[in-house]
């Protein structure tokens, strides 16, 4: 199965992070494309540190909600810890979309419900796949001309 990823870190050594969140992602699955590294303005809650952002595409024999365990297992074993809504966190990782059907439970909903408010998943989705259409046919194009979200998201200095 092919799953699109978004990768955040705004806690401590935010690139070595995303980088070792990548690594353990590849323990269950092949990455097939890796993003820039994007640096972003805090969503929701302004007042803490930037984030560093990316996104990848994954092949893995693994359904979505072992999927979603591995991940939160991934998140634990680099420290993330449960604060607030929208506040610091040494990793997160979201499951975007998939190749199969949509999925609407309480702890997974895939395509991510909120993904078209979020200039920084849009941004690094595009860099991963340019030709991304989501389940109505819109281009990432479209859905990033409207997003209602102007945060500022950059390219980062120091890529991989």
């Amino acid at each position: 199965m092919k799953y699109y990823l978004s990768l955040g870190s705004n806690s401590g050594d935010r690139k070595a992070f995303l980088i070792k969140a990548i690594d353990l992602l590849a323990k269950s699955g092949k990455i097939e494309k890796l993003s820039q590294i994007f640096e972003s303005e805090p969503y929701g809650v302004k007042r803490q540190r930037s984030f560093l952002n990316a996104a990848c595409i994954i092949k893995s024999n693994l359904r979505p909600f072992r999927l979603l365990r591995k991940i939160k297992e991934i998140e634990l074993f680099l420290g993330r810890r449960r604060s607030f809504r929208w506040g610091p966190r040494e990793i997160d990782i979201d499951i975007l979309d998939w190749n199969g059907g949509c999925i609407n439970s309480t702890i997974l909903s895939v395509p991510h419900k909120e993904m078209n408010m979020r200039n920084f998943v849009l941004t690094t989705l595009q860099n991963i796949d340019p030709n991304y259409k989501n389940r109505t046919g819109e281009s990432i194009k479209k859905l990033i001309e409207k997003c209602p979200d102007n945060s500022r998201v950059s390219l980062f200095k120091d890529q991989w």
